[in-house]
């Protein structure tokens, strides 16, 4: 710096360049809040809500929506109609689908994948049922009936002995035929055939 005489004012030496202080780096105020970007459906609603507080405006903002999904739809007015959220679009028109146990699970119990399988094998089998029990519920409010398994012959047969024996004491006049026997599946009568043969051989 050099000094001028019988003057205070300080001159900068111009054989030194200006370097900008590089220890203070500039970092944007991260103290303003971000304001969301508008899209074309912000500006039209925020129109449609704000114009009818102007005095002497005589629609609603429930009309004004409804002059303009009528111009939309006039092929004689050059106008776009608003986008549909394809996500929400998505979400309504997908039929429900049928849970399981180990569904109801995972969507409720862990974050990865490895979590959720390692949390459902590590369960009990009265915990699982209970899992499937809640995933039964949840599928009868959507529609689905559960399939009924199968009566086994030996099953069958239980119930058949339960009713000939109810017919049994029932009025011979009112009571009707007896019930029928239930028929032995194919399987079992080959089995009981092939252990009869082995017998005799014996």
């Amino acid at each position: 710096m050099t000094m001028c005489e019988n003057a205070t004012i300080m001159v900068p030496d111009m054989e030194k360049p200006m370097v900008p202080d590089m220890e203070k780096p500039m970092v944007p105020d991260m103290e303003k809040p971000m304001k969301p970007v508008k899209n074309r459906t912000n500006h039209i609603t925020e129109l449609f809500e704000a114009l009818p507080k102007v005095e002497g405006f005589n629609y609603s903002t429930e009309e004004l929506w409804e002059f303009f999904n009528k111009a939309c739809k006039d092929k004689n007015i050059n106008i776009r109609k608003l986008s549909e959220k394809k996500g929400n679009k998505k979400d309504a028109d997908k039929p429900p689908k049928k849970l399981t146990g180990y569904n109801m699970f995972t969507s409720q119990k862990g974050k990865t994948m490895e979590e959720k399988s390692a949390g459902w094998n590590a369960l009990s089998e009265a915990e699982k049922k209970e899992w499937k029990d809640r995933a039964d519920e949840k599928n009868k409010e959507n529609g689905f009936e559960p399939k009924q398994k199968p009566l086994t012959y030996k099953e069958q047969h239980e119930q058949w002995s339960e009713r000939l024996t109810k017919w049994a004491f029932e009025d011979p006049n009112t009571r009707g035929p007896a019930p029928v026997e239930p028929t032995k599946p194919v399987k079992a009568v080959k089995a009981v055939k092939a252990t009869n043969k082995e017998d005799k051989s014996e």
